[in-house]
């Protein structure tokens, strides 16, 4: 879903900037002003509690990580970075590239640049796969059919119109759900041949499309959905260390215990996150030459209110 909600907001964010080199410039420095500060905070205190901890690192490691440049990781077996969350930026990273080479066309032959380049690639991915080629490239990496999921989210942000469906918030939420559920399932089932990405795809884009309609202000939820949504990066980039640091201190026994666990890590890695994003802005407003509040603002995409607190319209 992750992939599918960054296709969307692009598109939608963008949609009437498409056909300027000025515009396809602006796009990438607000993302590279975005995305590098937070996660080069998040991939440093990796490296260092890895160096410290494990007794393990590679500067070869921290650079190419810091690069958004995959590579496998001998010691896990995985193709990640140093912050293990990573490797999502890797594909996001390439997206942004991707997406702001397209920005240079007019909107229709960008849209079709875009698809054009995804199914191109995903296509390519049996040339690096079998005898005599590496397991674990950066081209395999790339050609991995996940990225046709920024495609599906693209034009779910073209196309889509306003659901009328009462309760969508709920309705997303129950939808949520049950693909967890399903997808658990068959995780359990070793010899089962179904396909479990397409059980995944096809209720992230319901899920995706059902929140797409924009909503009015909505009270108070809204607006600390809108903060906390704010933060989400920061979030997701954090919460590795939250959930290590209650590891430590709460261990799980049980279901129950469990639960709790999930609970508090819920709580405090959203609160980290909200106060990790807001120093961030505040450091980069006052960092960079030329960059005050309002600035730093304005290279923020902008907002959607999504349909998730009047969630009777």
């Amino acid at each position: 879903m992750f992939f599918i909600v960054s296709g969307f907001i692009m598109i939608r964010t963008n949609r009437d900037r498409f056909g300027t080199l000025g515009n396809a410039k602006e796009f990438f420095l607000r993302r590279l002003t975005r995305i590098l500060p937070i996660y080069w905070i998040g991939t440093f205190c990796a490296f260092i509690f890895v160096a410290l901890v494990a007794k393990e690192w590679r500067f070869i490691d921290l650079g190419l990580s810091l690069a958004f440049v995959p590579y496998f990781d001998a010691t896990h077996g995985v193709m990640k970075p140093i912050l293990s969350v990573g490797w999502t930026l890797n594909y996001e990273m390439f997206f942004y590239a991707v997406f702001a080479v397209a920005m240079l066309l007019p909107l229709r032959a960008g849209v079709s640049f875009i698809t054009a380049v995804f199914v191109i690639l995903v296509g390519s991915h049996l040339l690096f796969v079998g005898p005599g080629n590496p397991a674990h490239t950066a081209a395999l990496f790339f050609t991995e059919h996940i990225v046709l999921l920024f495609v599906i989210g693209i034009f779910i942000g073209l196309f889509a119109t306003n659901p009328r469906i009462p309760y969508p918030f709920i309705v997303a939420c129950f939808m949520f759900g049950l693909m967890c559920v399903a997808y658990a399932c068959v995780r359990s089932l070793d010899d089962i041949s179904f396909p479990t990405d397409l059980l995944m795809w096809v209720p992230a884009a319901c899920v995706v499309m059902l929140c797409s309609g924009e909503g009015g202000e909505g009270g108070v939820f809204a607006k600390w959905a809108e903060k906390f949504g704010d933060a989400s990066y920061s979030t997701y980039i954090f919460n590795v260390f939250v959930v290590a640091a209650l590891a430590k201190v709460m261990p799980v026994s049980s279901y129950a215990t469990g639960l709790v666990f999930v609970l508090v890590a819920l709580v405090a890695s959203n609160l980290l996150g909200l106060l990790i994003s807001r120093w961030i802005r505040t450091r980069c407003s006052r960092t960079y030459a030329g960059f005050s509040t309002e600035t730093l603002e304005a290279y923020e995409p902008k907002r959607l209110r999504l349909r998730v607190c009047p969630l009777g319209r």
